[in-house]
């Protein structure tokens, strides 16, 4: 599975999957649980999700380029061919999670913990793992 190309989507298809993306921010502020949902390819570039709980969800091809993660539970997430370009994910628990084939050049991992996460041809140009476990 590959990251997928947006320039090559159409317009409803990005469409729908930024309104979606929306709707997923509004039912984060509303502190609903978010958790084991299969979101898949959604656009949340530069969404505020801190602290998100998305245990266990399926995000997979979904674009994240620039979306504040930090702090946030991907315990056990499936996030195969996503884009999280500059995405800050400092400090978020992602143990077991499935990053392969993601894109996460310039991405913050500072202090992420990523044990047994499978990172298989991920992108990690100037990625950040400073203290990352």
């Amino acid at each position: 599975m590959k990251t997928l190309d947006w320039q090559r989507v159409g317009h409803a298809q990005r469409f729908f999957a930024t309104v979606a993306g929306a709707a997923v921010q509004e039912a984060f502020l509303r502190n609903a649980p978010l958790w084991r949902k299969a979101l898949g390819a959604i656009n949340l570039s530069g969404a505020k999700l801190r602290g998100v709980d998305f245990s266990e969800s399926v995000l997979a091809r979904a674009r994240l380029d620039g979306a504040d993660l930090r702090k946030a539970d991907l315990h056990g997430a499936k996030l195969s061919g996503a884009s999280l370009f500059r995405a800050n994910l400092s400090w978020a628990e992602a143990s077991r999670a499935d990053l392969r084939l993601c894109c996460l050049n310039r991405a913050d991992l500072t202090e992420a913990v990523l044990d047994d996460a499978r990172l298989t041809s991920a992108q990690l140009e100037d990625a950040i793992f400073m203290r990352a476990e």
